[in-house]
């Protein structure tokens, strides 16, 4: 590879984790919060059979109960909880976007306006700078906004 390139990767390139944001009571899952948790419990479960997870939740001392219930001890030793407030789940509407370099991963974060502000996102545009004051990822943070 070039100095020069910096590139997007494929969805089966390493990575280093995933990251969910997990539902609670104040997201649009309340009517549905119970089942739409347990589904959340075995994502959680089956992504940290092979890799880290990255949970971020405004709750993590309640998500951290929910998980220690329903996963195996070793699966908990690649879970870390990220507190942060959010306003929902899309980790898509708000997650980093990637790209990598030879001076190493660059973590764009952006602001997400795919709904044209039908939805509250003032919380979610917050969880990547969040994260990244927090140390939780390697990387060159950059505020692309």
């Amino acid at each position: 590879m070039p100095n020069s390139h910096i590139y997007l990767t494929a969805e089966w390139h390493e990575q280093s984790a995933v990251q969910l944001t997990w539902p609670h009571a104040d997201t649009d899952w309340l009517p549905v919060l119970k089942d739409v948790t347990h589904c959340y419990l075995n994502m959680a479960k089956a992504i940290s059979e092979h890799e880290q997870l990255i949970i971020v939740t405004p709750e993590p001392e309640h998500v951290q109960v929910q998980l220690e219930r329903a996963l195996p001890a070793e699966n908990m030793q690649r879970i870390i909880l990220c507190q942060i407030p959010t306003n929902d789940t899309w980790a898509r509407d708000h997650g980093f976007i990637t790209l990598l370099a030879p001076d190493g991963p660059h973590l764009l974060d952006f602001k997400f306006n795919g709904w044209g502000e039908k939805f509250i996102a003032d919380l979610d545009n917050q969880i990547c700078r969040r994260m990244a004051e927090q140390k939780i990822l390697k990387g060159l943070y950059e505020d692309i906004g």
